[in-house]
């Protein structure tokens, strides 16, 4: 088999085994289910992930990764002034987007149907991903539009920022796209609540 089609068939299973954890949950979840929606044999399955653990903590990290990617583009970008903060608000609002219905399966320390190994492996992915916002905010401090500091724990908030434009957006029961409140996020992470001084 080609590393393309590999490439391929391993995409077709992630996106199956996303689909069905969100339509029937981890514990009503077969290997033949996902084998099944995605168009291989078990047998070509188990090649690739042995286990129902193995298999779901490969699909959240997927997502991990694609943000991580993500992000990278805009350090390599080079960036200045609010334009790093700005792009990173903005993809992650994007991620979330993009990925709703799976993220709402996310505990807190604990990956729904993954194991402690695999919640520790997401979540160096998870801390990876705010190292790289905190490269962005450092960025911006270099810049003047930011104060130095604890760079790691303000990227962990502005995370926070984001989760919470989700879910503002879902109690006021809107249909747009959670990125169009990105502006608001930049200034809210950069102005508080009290706005601009």
């Amino acid at each position: 088999m080609k590393p393309a089609d590999a490439a391929v068939r391993k995409a077709a299973i992630l996106a199956s085994a996303r689909r069905l954890l969100v339509q029937r949950g981890y514990q009503d979840l077969t290997m033949d289910e996902v084998a099944r929606e995605a168009a291989v044999a078990k047998g070509t399955l188990f090649l690739y992930y042995k286990s129902k653990d193995d298999l779901f903590s490969a699909a959240f990290g997927e997502l991990a990764d694609q943000l991580g990617g993500r992000l990278d583009e805009i350090i390599a970008a080079g960036l200045a002034g609010v334009a790093p903060l700005a792009a990173a608000v903005r993809v992650i609002l994007e991620h979330l987007d993009r990925n709703r219905d799976f993220m709402s399966h996310f505990g807190a320390g604990k990956f729904p149907a993954c194991s402690q190994r695999s919640s520790d492996r997401l979540t160096d992915k998870f801390r990876e991903n705010n190292r790289r916002v905190a490269r962005l905010l450092r960025t911006c401090a270099r810049s003047g539009v930011l104060k130095s500091g604890d760079f790691i724990y303000e990227a962990a908030a502005l995370f926070g920022l984001c989760r919470s434009a989700m879910m503002e957006k879902l109690m006021r029961g809107s249909d747009g796209p959670v990125a169009g409140q990105s502006e608001k996020v930049v200034r809210f992470f950069l102005h508080g609540a009290k706005g601009k001084s």
